[in-house]
């Protein structure tokens, strides 16, 4: 049985607000489970046209909450979808700064950093010298 459209949209905002909920209360599995629900409701109907806002802020607490969770692949997923689809820094950089400590956590201190420059760098514009010389390192640590 289909469900009409503006009831789908109905309930992913419903299952979003449980979410939310879930995981302010640290019950991080029923949070990922309802996020990724209102995010399997929207599904097929122009998401990220006609519904973008709450695709943004469904599909990024989904990645947050799958990786409190434990299911880091699902985050990923998550965090691509987003990234792939958001329009503008607001949308995108939670799940960006998501994946660069995904990274950190898991031990990879490499990729976090150079995930953050990426981010940086994309955002704002800065550019970070490959190789800084020691006086460029003293002179950022002390200024």
């Amino acid at each position: 049985k289909t469900l009409a459209p503006a009831l789908c949209v109905d309930l992913a905002s419903l299952n979003h607000k449980a979410a939310q909920k879930a995981f302010r209360l640290s019950a991080f599995v029923p949070a990922s489970e309802y996020a990724l629900k209102g995010s399997e409701l929207l599904d097929g109907r122009d998401k990220w046209k006609l519904n973008h806002d709450l695709a943004v802020s469904i599909c990024t607490l989904a990645a947050r909450a799958c990786y409190s969770a434990g299911n880091s692949s699902r985050s990923l997923e998550m965090i691509c979808e987003v990234v792939e689809h958001g329009t503008t820094a607001l949308d995108t950089l939670p799940a960006q700064m998501l994946e660069a400590f995904m990274l950190g956590d898991s031990g990879d201190l490499t990729g976090a950093i150079s995930k953050v420059k990426q981010i940086v760098r994309l955002h704002a514009g800065y550019k970070f010298p490959e190789k800084p010389s020691f006086v460029r390192v003293v002179l950022a640590v002390i200024s």
